[in-house]
């Protein structure tokens, strides 16, 4: 099994992002977790615009799933709020889908940004193989953490800030040794 931690960078071109994707999942793995929002980056100015495009971009990625894994974050809009969801492709449909619970304030997250709840974070299985996942911040939050137990692999997409690398790596490290489990980040 191979396993892919895409990177990317993301622009404000929506569709060259969805084309940069594209490319590197037909390169990537058995599993491929591509950044936080790289579809669209945050796009706080342009959400009604980034939320439609990201449900384009969604059935634009389901056939590069009939072999692999995707995850990725999208933002999205349910009723007249903003989430940031993380979706799970794989064989050709959305298997998993789970919205970010704890957001980044600083980043300006919870101004624009509802968040899902504790209830929304489990396991779910692919081929025999539990499966948990985390967005981005949500790898600083013990109780999430907790939710993630008995998972065979964690799925960890994330735009994390040069400035806090060391503490990225530390978090994954100490969630992959905890749980006893492989990691994508």
């Amino acid at each position: 099994m191979i396993f892919s931690a895409i990177q990317m960078k993301t622009g404000e071109d929506f569709d060259r992002n969805l084309q940069t994707l594209k490319k590197l999942l037909q390169k990537s793995g058995d599993f491929a977790v591509a950044p936080e929002v790289c579809l669209t980056g945050f796009a706080y100015d342009r959400f009604e615009e980034a939320a439609a495009f990201s449900q384009k971009a969604l059935q634009e990625l389901l056939p590069l799933s009939k072999n692999r894994l995707i995850c990725y974050t999208q933002i999205e809009k349910r009723g007249d709020k903003f989430y940031n969801f993380a979706k799970v492709l794989y064989q050709e449909k959305l298997i998993y889908e789970q919205p970010k619970v704890r957001l980044f304030k600083f980043g300006g997250e919870t101004d624009y940004f509802s968040s899902g709840s504790l209830e929304d974070i489990g396991l779910f299985e692919v081929n025999g193989l539990k499966v948990g996942l985390l967005i981005c911040f949500e790898l600083r939050f013990i109780e999430i953490w907790e939710r993630l137990r008995g998972a065979d692999i964690i799925l960890v997409p994330a735009m994390w800030g040069k400035l806090r690398k060391r503490h990225f790596e530390q978090f994954t490290e100490a969630l992959a040794l905890m749980h006893q489990c492989f990691l994508i980040a």
